[in-house]
């Protein structure tokens, strides 16, 4: 089976692009829309948007392809054309495109990536790795795997794979290899605790939630990657059909603010749900349904026994 492809687009625009009121929101619309009309073509999977916690003036735009093959058919329409004049139009910087290629059957949009809080890692190689090299690389653990907090209290696994290089790359001086690790966290206070879990940990930069064990660290660097990026984003889907019904709406971007405290609480009742689903083995639905089915039982038996205790 071929493996999936995301066209990872990065613009740079400013705030005032998603008041309906401003004059360059229209552009920005017209950009979705083109987005949107991708829908038609085949091999288009999902689109998503949004802005960034570190470079809040970007604007990254996802899209999944079912294959290589699919998506550079697509690239040779005049509708691909347009679309990147636009995004040149309206962006303030040059429009940069990353291509990553998943692993095995990856695909970042299993994970629900607009009801979570997804962080990418960007893990750089000063040379191009061989075959070899890049089954190693791809077989580091995940920092979800191993600890106290198992992959089981994320919502669902990594999605991995490596960037494709342009021609330019491979035609000019070398340029090496970035393996993209993109996780799905169900909001930052439970990303902060599995980051720091670990006794030891890797710190990327001046940012306290950048972050890894010092065992992932140990393994990549080992492997020849010389620096690491992170990123966290909140992302839209564009839903079919939203863009036209919705224009005022589907302009604006999720919010990157969070409260901390009041994460910090609804942790705590979270927690002890999906440490019964790693013990039993079950779903957060299963145990969401079995909680629900306890309370009932519990308020049955308090009516039962309110009643008892009317008729004495």
């Amino acid at each position: 089976m071929e493996a999936n492809v995301c066209e990872w687009v990065t613009i740079t625009a400013p705030e005032s692009i998603h008041d309906s009121t401003n004059a360059a929101s229209h552009i920005w619309l017209e950009i979705l829309q083109m987005c949107s009309a991708r829908k038609e073509y085949s091999g288009y999977q999902q689109c998503h948007w949004g802005r960034t916690l570190e470079t809040p003036s970007d604007i990254y735009i996802w899209t999944s392809w079912i294959n290589k093959r699919a998506y550079d058919q697509y690239t040779e329409q005049e509708t691909h054309r347009a679309l990147y004049e636009k995004l040149r139009l309206l962006s303030s910087t040059q429009i940069t495109v990353k291509i990553i290629l998943f692993d095995g059957e990856s695909c970042y949009t299993r994970g629900r990536l607009e009801s979570c809080w997804p962080s990418i890692t960007l893990l750089h190689f000063a040379e191009v790795l061989s075959i070899e090299q890049r089954q190693k690389v791809q077989n580091v653990d995940a920092i979800t795997k191993l600890g106290a907090i198992s992959d089981q209290f994320v919502r669902s696994q990594p999605a991995r794979g490596f960037l494709l290089r342009t021609e330019e790359e491979c035609s000019a001086a070398p340029s090496g290899d970035t393996y993209a690790i993109l996780d799905y966290w169900r909001h930052p206070v439970q990303e902060h605790e599995v980051r720091h879990q670990w006794d030891q940990v890797y710190q990327v930069d001046d940012s306290d939630g950048h972050v890894f064990p010092q065992w992932f660290a140990d393994g990549i660097f080992a492997l020849g990657c010389t620096t690491v990026e992170m990123r966290h984003m909140r992302f839209n889907w564009l839903v079919r059909g939203c863009v036209e019904r919705f224009p005022n709406e589907v302009i604006i971007p999720q919010s990157l603010e969070y409260d901390w405290d009041k994460g910090r609480k609804r942790w705590e009742n979270e927690k002890p749900r999906l440490e019964l689903g790693c013990t039993l083995g079950l779903s957060q639905k299963q145990v969401d349904r079995r909680v629900r089915q306890a309370q009932t039982r519990q308020k049955q038996r308090d009516k039962r026994a309110k009643s008892a205790m009317a008729q004495k």
